[in-house]
Formats: C-alpha cells, sequence, structure tokens
C-alpha cells in the first residue's frame, strides 16, 4: 500500500505535493507516495486498522471502492478537512502536509525534524506560490518574504509544555502564547485558543488587525486509543479587523433577513414578536399580527415569469415599508407570505387603520414588464389582549384563520380574527376529516326526485341528489360540503 497527500479548497482545486524527503529513504521519490511498510511505523496492524475506521475522526479516506485494509494496490489519500474552512470568525486554517507517528518515543525526533521541516515548507513555497494560492483560496497572494514560521516549543526546551501553544517568528522569538492550556486533540482548536481566547498579539500589533500570515507547524498529536500521534502543518491567515467586522456584519444580516426583498425573515420575526408580546405584556399593550399574501400571486409566475414575480415581491415590500413606523416590523415569511407586527395599540382602531393603509399603498398599478397590473393583498389580522398572556403561536394561528377568511369573502380586504372564525375553522376541520371516510362507510346516497309534466301529470324524467347522512347532523345536502370535497 502506497500512501500519497492531496489536498484541496472550498472550489475543489487540489494539489498534490511531495512528503517530506526526511521521511523517504534515500534514492526514493517523494512525490508517488511512500510504501506503507518504509514510514518507520513499528505497529502496522494498528495503522491498517487507523486507516480503514477512520478512528479519531482522521481525514483518511480510500479512493476507489476497494477496502484500504485488505487491497495492498489501494492508493490512500490523507485529505485535508479544514482546507477552504474558516477558523470561527477570524482565520482561515490551510493545511500544508501531516504524517503519522506510530511510537511515542519517536516523539521527540519528530519534533526535531519539525524544527528542520518548517524552513524547507517555506522555501518550497517561495519557489512553487501557485501552491499556496491555491490552498488558500484567495485572490490575494501570500507574501512569503513576510510571513512568520510558528513552531512548537522544542524537545529540549525545559519550560516548554505540550498543552501550551506557542507560537515563533522565523528568528524563534515568541510571538503568541495561549493564556490557557489546549488539549492538543485537534490542531484548529490550538489555533483558535492563540488567535482568540488568548487575546494573542503579532509583536506589538493586534492580531486581529494583522495582514501577515503565519505558517503554524504543531506539535506531534497524541492519539492515545490508537497509540499513534500526528504532525500537522497549517497556514493561518489573519483578516484585518475592518474586513472581519463587514464579514461578521453580513453574516449577520443574511442569517435573519430575506435575500429578495431585505426584509426580516421568519426566525427574526418570530423573535420581535416574542420580545413584542413580553413588552405588551409588561406594559398592559397590545399586539397586531397581519399575516397576507399576494392575491393571485401563481398566475403572475406562470404568466408573466419568475422575474415578474420577484419585482412584485420587492415592490409590496417597498410599498408597504413605507407604511410602517420604526417600531413596526414587516417580514417576508417565505413564497409569497408576509406578516407585520404592530405594537403600542391602545385601540383595535388603530389596527383597522393600519389595515386600510396597507391595501391603499397597493391600489396603484405596478408595471410587470409592460403589463401594468393591480396587485390586490388579503390580510387577516390578530390583535392580542391588553395586558393578558397570549403565546405566539396562538396568534399567528388567528391571524392565519382571518387570513383565510379573507381570502372566502373575496381576496383584496382585511379580516379581523374573531371566535366565530375559529368556530367555523373547528367545524370545517371535523366536516372534511368525516367527509373523507363517508363513502367508505356508506354514508352517502343518491335521491331520486321525480319531474312531473303538471300538464298531463306524466313523469319524464327524475333529478339524482346526491345526501350524506352524517351521523348528528342528518341528511346535509351538497352545498354544505361540496366546498370542502
Amino acid at each position: 500500500m502506497r500512501c500519497s497527500n492531496l489536498y484541496s479548497n472550498s472550489c475543489n482545486n487540489g494539489v498534490a505535493p511531495g512528503w517530506p524527503v526526511f521521511i523517504c529513504r534515500p534514492g526514493m521519490s517523494n512525490t508517488d507516495g511512500i510504501p506503507m511498510a518504509d514510514t518507520g511505523q513499528t505497529s502496522w496492524p494498528q495503522f491498517r486498522h487507523l486507516i480503514s475506521s477512520g478512528l479519531a475522526r482522521l481525514p483518511v479516506h480510500a479512493a476507489g471502492s476497494d477496502d484500504a485494509a485488505t487491497t495492498s494496490a489501494t492508493v490512500v489519500r490523507l485529505i485535508s478537512l479544514l482546507a477552504g474552512l474558516a477558523a470561527m470568525t477570524i482565520a482561515v486554517i490551510v493545511p500544508i502536509a501531516w504524517f503519522l507517528v506510530a511510537d511515542a518515543r519517536l516523539r521527540g525526533e519528530v519534533e526535531v525534524q519539525a524544527q528542520l521541516y518548517a524552513g524547507d515548507v517555506v522555501e518550497e513555497a517561495r519557489q512553487n506560490p501557485a501552491f499556496w494560492n491555491a490552498l488558500a483560496d484567495s485572490s490575494v497572494p501570500f507574501d512569503l518574504d513576510n510571513t512568520d514560521v510558528a513552531r512548537p516549543p522544542a524537545a529540549a526546551d525545559p519550560g516548554a509544555n505540550a498543552e501550551r501553544w506557542r507560537v515563533f517568528s522565523g528568528s524563534g522569538r515568541i510571538i503568541i502564547e495561549t493564556a490557557t492550556p489546549v488539549a492538543p486533540t485537534w490542531p484548529l482548536l490550538a489555533a483558535r485558543s492563540a488567535v482568540i481566547d488568548g487575546g494573542a498579539r503579532l509583536g506589538e500589533v493586534d492580531i486581529a488587525r494583522s495582514l501577515r500570515p503565519i505558517l503554524v507547524v504543531t506539535g506531534v498529536l497524541s492519539l492515545a486509543s490508537a497509540g499513534f500521534g500526528m504532525l500537522l502543518f497549517f497556514l493561518l491567515r489573519i483578516l484585518p479587523l475592518r474586513q472581519l467586522n463587514e464579514a461578521i456584519r453580513q453574516a449577520s444580516f443574511l442569517s435573519a433577513h430575506d435575500l429578495l426583498t431585505g426584509l426580516p425573515n421568519r426566525r427574526l420575526f418570530y423573535d420581535r414578536l416574542q420580545q413584542a408580546l413580553s413588552n405588551a405584556r409588561r406594559d398592559h399593550g397590545r399586539v397586531a399580527v397581519f399575516c397576507f399574501d399576494v392575491d393571485h400571486f401563481k398566475s403572475i409566475n406562470d404568466m408573466l415569469g419568475h422575474a415578474a414575480g420577484d419585482a412584485t415581491l420587492r415592490t409590496v415590500a417597498t410599498r408597504l415599508s413605507a407604511c410602517l413606523r420604526s417600531s413596526d416590523t414587516l417580514a417576508r415569511l417565505g413564497g409569497d407570505e408576509f406578516a407585520v407586527i404592530q405594537t403600542g395599540l391602545r385601540r383595535t382602531e388603530e389596527a383597522t387603520i393600519l389595515g386600510d393603509r396597507l391595501l391603499d399603498a397597493m391600489a396603484p398599478m405596478v408595471d410587470l414588464g409592460g403589463s401594468p397590473r393591480h396587485i390586490g393583498l388579503s390580510i387577516g389580522v390578530a390583535v392580542s389582549e391588553a395586558g393578558a398572556p397570549c403565546q405566539l403561536e396562538e396568534l399567528m394561528k388567528r391571524a392565519d384563520i382571518a387570513l383565510y377568511q379573507a381570502k372566502r369573502e373575496g381576496r383584496d380586504r382585511v379580516s379581523f380574527f374573531t371566535d366565530a372564525m375559529n368556530e367555523m375553522v373547528h367545524y370545517r376541520y371535523e366536516m372534511e376529516a368525516d367527509l373523507r371516510t363517508a363513502m367508505a362507510r356508506g354514508l352517502l346516497a343518491v335521491h331520486y326526485q321525480p319531474q312531473v309534466d303538471l300538464a298531463t301529470g306524466r313523469m319524464l324524467g327524475a333529478e339524482a341528489l346526491l345526501r350524506w347522512n352524517r351521523p348528528g347532523h342528518g341528511l346535509l345536502s351538497p352545498d354544505s360540503f361540496i366546498e370542502l370535497a
């Protein structure tokens, strides 16, 4: 079995650098992979098991469908899981190389070799900058002359702590040291601790403001359960503070807003509604929720295309936003579904006024690709009781019931929730459930009504009339259930 490196970034651009020369036999090419028997491992059966089972979540997989533990011809590629991923919010971690150490007695030797190899990596990168740029997944190439090399504490250092990470400059000066010990189980944790938790500084400059990348060479990581260790080289790219803050701001905005309209999304809407209900209960105020959608929106999409549908949604967002106070919230819940939170109500009439204002805002025609159209809204409104506890789900349910009623009454109107609507919804729900089993239970029957010529008294024919013998309700004519059917 031969083992080789393959590294790729988030765009699936990959490179396959050679193994470090010092772990290859004399005269052996370090670019074609290394026979496992030649890696100096003393526990080869364990190593095979480690590859086949992926213990300790090591980034190992077999190329092809053959079992890596039994097929010597299988090429095992060591692929980093960290390429192209952001380390929390501040750094981009890019793997350079890693290899396994089977015998704990080799730990000191490998750490010394790591010290030497760090310089080799930088030199190799200088000769092949495309390799670094591919790994970094960045349009800004690295200036290797301004790259600091971070090395683990030397084995001979009496003050070295295997669980405390230090970052050294190229001259050997410590420029970063973690504030608290870090369990050496995964290098990403150590890098995050050094950069974020430790409040690390690069020389006299806050590391968050530094534009200089840092080549970090970790120590040997113990995998006690398998009896192996791992040595990882990776690049730590620090983002400038301004760029970092902008990235955080954008990520925060996109997680809580609709991309098409820029309005709050369902998650942010629910957060604000919950807060509004809490405030209303404390202040003995009321909250009104408006749920509405665009009338015949599917027809707009089908006849005029999705571009016209998107333009319609943006128009609704723009016009209705102009009707609201800064304390109110307009959100797009999904599709053509929108909702509004109106806070600080003292009288229900205030919600009526806002509902009319929303309809008036959509009264002017909308030009959709040269086709002027009226965009109507069906709006359902539910208002909480002053100072009374009200569950978010219940208030939204009431607004949805009122929305359904607005559609039944002809659309392009506002309908306020009433208890009678709730009773009607429950009645219709029960009726629909009974109707689904009526035929199987033999409860649907046809009644024939003769048609008679009054002049002659002769029967001319008969009308077939469907009747539903619903238990507890008697015979029902089709006009009471045909809409559900």
